[in-house]
C-alpha cells in the first residue's frame, strides 16, 4: 500500500516528484512564514517550492554541517544556481528550493536541442561560480539541471557525504547515477573542480545522445555498475556530431589535459549552439 505524505513541518505537499536512492522530491506550497515574514520583504514570491527529503535519519551535528554547506552554496549568489530557501530537521533532513515547472534535463519531456545545450552551458557556469567560492558540487546529473524558459539552473550540492560525514559514494543510489561520477572518485580520489567538469561532460553526452558512457548501467546493481565503470573505458556516443564529441572529450580527458574550468567548458558548450 502506498502512503500519501500530506506535509513536512509547515510545508503542505501537493505533488510527488520522484527520487532516487539518497532522497525524494516533493512539490509543496510555500509556507506563510516565507511568503510574508514579519517586518521584511517576502523571502519567496512563488506559490510552490520543491522539497528535497533525504532518506536516512539525520542528527543535529549532521544538520549543522548540511546547513553550513547550503549557506555557502547560497552565498555564491549566482544567477545560474537554483535558489535554496530553507532547511528543516525532522527525523530526516530536508531543504526547500526554487520550483521549476519545466522540470529537469532528466524529465520525460525532452527540450529541443538548443534549449538543452543552453541549459547545460548555464549549469556549467553555475558549477564554475561554486568552484570560485571554494565549493565542489559533487552530484551533477541531468536531474540536477533544471529548465527555465530559455536555459537552465544547476540545483543543490551533493550533501550525502556531508550528512554521513563520509566521502564514500560506493554502494548508494541508483546504479544509473554512477554514469555521471568520475571513475577516479570510486577509488578514493576526492571530488574536485575537475570531477565536476567530468560530470558535466557525461551529462552532455547523455542529454544529446540518450546514451550512457558505460552501457546500460540501469540493469545492474550498484556494485556491478562500479565494477563495470572501473573495467571499461568510457565511450562517447557515435550519435553526437564531431564538434559535440570534441567538447565531451575535453571534459572527460585525463586531468592534466581536461578543460581547466567549468567556465571554459560552458564557452565550449555554447559554441555548439
Amino acid at each position: 500500500m502506498t502512503t500519501t505524505i500530506e506535509a513536512f513541518a509547515d510545508y503542505r505537499v501537493v505533488g510527488d516528484l520522484g527520487g532516487g536512492g539518497h532522497a525524494h522530491y516533493y512539490q509543496a506550497l510555500t509556507p506563510q512564514r516565507l511568503r510574508s515574514p514579519a517586518g521584511s520583504a517576502p523571502l519567496v514570491h512563488a506559490e510552490h517550492v520543491v522539497l528535497k527529503v533525504y532518506s536516512t535519519p539525520c542528527g543535529a551535528e549532521a544538520f549543522e554541517r548540511a546547513v553550513h554547506e547550503l549557506r555557502a552554496y547560497a552565498a555564491a549568489g549566482s544567477r545560474y544556481l537554483a535558489r535554496v530557501h530553507d532547511a528543516v530537521l525532522l527525523s530526516q533532513f530536508l531543504y526547500a528550493m526554487e520550483y521549476f515547472p519545466l522540470g529537469s534535463l532528466a524529465g520525460p519531456s525532452r527540450p529541443d536541442r538548443r534549449h538543452a545545450v543552453q541549459a547545460l552551458a548555464d549549469a556549467a557556469r553555475g558549477a564554475h561560480d561554486l568552484h570560485e567560492h571554494g565549493i565542489v558540487h559533487g552530484d551533477i546529473t541531468p536531474a540536477r539541471i533544471l529548465l527555465t524558459d530559455n536555459g537552465g539552473r544547476l540545483s543543490g550540492v551533493g550533501l550525502t557525504r556531508v550528512l554521513s560525514s563520509s566521502t564514500a559514494v560506493l554502494g548508494t543510489g541508483p546504479a544509473g547515477q554512477l554514469d555521471y561520477v568520475d571513475p577516479s572518485t570510486l577509488v578514493g580520489q576526492r571530488h574536485s573542480r575537475a570531477t565536476d567538469i567530468w560530470a558535466l561532460g557525461a551529462c552532455l553526452n547523455r542529454v544529446l545522445s540518450g546514451e550512457s558512457l558505460f552501457g546500460d548501467l540501469q540493469q545492474l546493481s550498484a556494485l556491478q555498475a562500479i565494477r563495470t565503470i572501473q573495467s571499461t573505458t568510457p565511450v562517447i556516443s557515435a550519435r553526437l556530431s564531431a564538434a559535440e564529441r570534441d567538447v565531451v572529450g575535453e571534459a572527460l580527458a585525463p586531468v592534466d589535459d581536461r578543460v581547466p574550468t567549468a567556465a571554459e567548458l560552458a564557452d565550449r558548450i555554447e559554441g555548439l549552439l
